[in-house]
């Protein structure tokens, strides 16, 4: 059986997810499978982050890449996504947009069949100015771009990266204004199934297969650390890869029962 390589780029979907697409992921592949990624809540494309008393380095800056570069070749895909994060952090639309162009001239040099999730234009612009206020307020205390400037910024950010979808061989996954709810940013609950389905589906392999979590499994991938970060102002390394699982155990979910699982690495930077 062939192993394959997932490299996942974004923020706090795919935070939130995580546990789910480890488990719908391993289901979906019978190879070994190797699971890479830098994400999580705030995460920046090209500027550290800080999410209440965690910091971490920006994921073009982080140690996936290196990391990449010193594995063997094997059948890659790659999912990018939450690109928006950085228009409330404060730099222009080229700098953006040159972090994303970055990440995908990268992970075509390392042979990577990519898929490149749009920004969330229809709940932008329908976005009430309260919610936008209190979203704000909530999640990014230091922006003080009007709503009006986002919906504009937001418009041609998504016409970017078009653009460099197209450029780099990308595959384009719509955001639809449904998978949205209080934010525009944050995949509601009852839409992430739906959501995710369509995301996967972008790849040439597509993962559906439906399986699910226990509620220790989350609690144990939710738990693993990254390479680096900051924690309290502790800094923090992490030697990678940080999870790994010998194949022979059952998959997890209704639909999988009885077959046996592949082996599985995990390493997040």
């Amino acid at each position: 059986m062939e192993p394959r390589r997932i490299i996942l780029l974004g923020a706090s979907n795919i935070a939130f997810a995580f546990p789910s697409l480890v488990t719908k992921l391993r289901a979906s592949f019978s190879g070994p499978l190797e699971i890479v990624g830098a994400f999580g809540h705030g995460r920046s494309y090209g500027l550290e982050s800080q999410a209440g008393f965690r910091r971490l380095p920006s994921i073009i800056h982080c140690g996936l890449w290196p990391y990449l570069q010193s594995r063997p070749e094997v059948p890659c895909q790659a999912l990018l996504m939450d690109v928006g994060n950085d228009l409330l952090y404060g730099p222009s639309l080229e700098e953006i947009s040159g972090w994303v162009e970055t990440c995908l001239g990268r992970l075509r040099d390392l042979g990577s069949s990519t898929s490149l999730v749009q920004m969330p234009r229809e709940s932008v612009a329908v976005l009430p100015p309260w919610r936008y206020r209190l979203v704000r307020q909530l999640l990014y205390p230091h922006c003080r771009k009007p709503l009006e400037q986002i919906r504009d910024e937001c418009r041609v950010l998504d016409d970017q990266l078009r653009h460099l979808a197209g450029l780099f061989g990308a595959r384009s996954v719509e955001a639809r204004g449904h998978w949205y709810g209080l934010d525009p940013v944050h995949l509601r609950p009852l839409a992430q199934k739906g959501a995710w389905r369509e995301i996967l589906s972008a790849w040439p392999a597509p993962a559906q297969a439906e399986a699910h979590p226990s509620l220790g499994e989350r609690w144990q991938l939710w738990r693993l650390r990254p390479q680096e970060r900051w924690s309290f102002g502790h800094h923090q390394l992490t030697p990678q890869p940080c999870h790994q699982e010998a194949p022979g155990q059952d998959v997890v979910g209704q639909e999988a029962q009885g077959q046996e699982r592949a082996a599985l690495t995990i390493s997040l930077f």
